[in-house]
């Protein structure tokens, strides 16, 4: 059984990142109305040590 930890995971990411990853990009590429509505450097992350995560996702939808 592969380990998930180690060398053998070095350079991977975990597999819920991989799956955030995936599923934010199909999302985008099914609205592409969708876009922050507050520039980048505004928004706010969580003050945790655990897990980076925003407080919010500010979107808006731009009607094609």
């Amino acid at each position: 059984m592969p380990s998930s930890t180690g060398e053998a995971a070095a350079g991977r990411p975990p597999l819920a990142r991989r799956e955030a990853i995936i599923a934010f990009n199909l999302l985008l590429s099914r609205c592409p109305g969708m876009a922050l509505s507050v520039p980048e450097n505004a928004l706010t992350w969580r003050p945790t040590i655990i897990m980076r995560s925003l407080e919010s996702l500010p979107v808006r939808w731009e009607a094609e």
